[in-house]
């Protein structure tokens, strides 16, 4: 390993042409693509950070290797818990973990406090599937039909959506954003929630007072919504979702929050519950394992014939995450190349 002291720090002019190349290949991007998929720009700049530090800074390659292996050590535990989360989720949906979450919780869903059940509903399914966006593409667009009915303002379901949302999101020892700052920041996963839930909590609560007192003004009307009606009857007659299979569902998820208390690690947390759910979707479900084995790898698969029910749950799988890893290792390659060049 190269002694860090004799390391040749590269000029004030090298580092800024280094860090600017990276900025101004974002922005093209985005301008030109109008889309952040930025595997090769990260590619890219990793090859022009080397090329520029070993011609004008005489840096020796093994140093880059160096570098670019550190970035990858730092990555390996978060990408290998992004891969097993995508194994876990489809297990879960066939478990009927997720259906019964979605299937309960919009049954649950009170006109007289919409907004804070609306909220509530999002954070805990984001919590437990770990996609803010998912949460927001099939929930919310419930949610927006459901407050459109009881006279509430779109905006103000939008907000109670997207504020459930991304609180469960940075709540979810599941959700990749989480893994990836925490493996960024190389400190436990559930350390970084515990950081995060200082500041995430408090402002969720104030949320939840102002949204009571908005629906003090829309505290009347009934729930009338054919696409709810849709999603829940698509739901219970594709999973067996009576009350004990339910509570029996909700092992899984109820596992990831005793083992994350008691601060078992993550990567163990998640592989367990992705067994206990395999095995409770082949005894309850009636799924095969050799179905169970596909839909871990590729993710889950189900033709409902609704719409928003098959976006929710047509998804995971070991397959899906490699888009997420992938791009975590260069980022992080590119990352350890300057760190470790100086």
């Amino acid at each position: 390993m190269e002694d860090q002291s004799n390391v040749k720090q590269p000029s004030l002019w090298l580092c800024l042409s280094i860090v600017l190349f990276l900025i101004i290949s974002f922005l093209l991007q985005l301008i030109v693509k109008g889309e952040p998929d930025v595997h090769m720009t990260l590619f890219f700049a990793s090859v022009f950070a080397s090329a520029m530090l070993i011609i004008f800074n005489k840096t020796k390659f093994d140093l880059i290797e160096e570098g670019i292996i550190h970035g990858c050590k730092i990555a390996t535990i978060s990408m290998m818990i992004l891969m097993f989360i995508g194994v876990m989720i489809p297990a879960w949906i066939a478990a009927g973990t997720i259906p019964t979450l979605i299937y309960y919780g919009l049954k649950l869903i009170s006109p007289s406090i919409f907004l804070v059940t609306a909220a509530l509903t999002c954070a805990i399914a984001t919590l437990c599937t770990g996609t803010s966006w998912g949460t927001a593409a099939t929930f919310g667009v419930a949610l927006m039909g459901i407050g459109g009915g009881l006279g509430i303002s779109p905006g103000m379901t939008a907000a109670a959506v997207i504020c459930g949302a991304i609180f469960g999101d940075k709540m979810s020892p599941i959700s990749d954003t989480v893994n990836l700052s925490a493996g960024t920041c190389e400190v436990n996963i559930f350390d970084n929630i515990k950081s995060v839930a200082t500041a995430t909590i408090p402002g969720f609560i104030l949320t939840i007072i102002v949204f009571i007192f908005l629906d003090l003004k829309f505290n009347s009307g009934e729930i009338h919504s054919q696409a709810v009606d849709e999603m829940l009857a698509v739901l219970s007659s594709n999973f067996n979702l009576t009350p004990i299979h339910a509570i029996i569902s909700l092992v899984p998820m109820i596992l990831v929050l005793i083992l994350a208390l008691k601060k078992v690690n993550a990567l163990a947390t998640i592989v367990i519950s992705a067994i206990v759910a395999m095995f409770i979707a082949i005894i309850l479900q009636k799924y095969q394992l050799i179905d169970m084995m596909s839909y871990m790898n590729y993710g889950f698969k189900i033709d409902t014939g609704n719409f928003d029910v098959d976006k929710l749950l047509n998804r995971g799988g070991l397959q899906s995450m490699m888009w997420t890893v992938s791009i975590g290792y260069l980022g992080l390659s590119y990352g350890g190349i300057l760190e470790k060049t100086g």
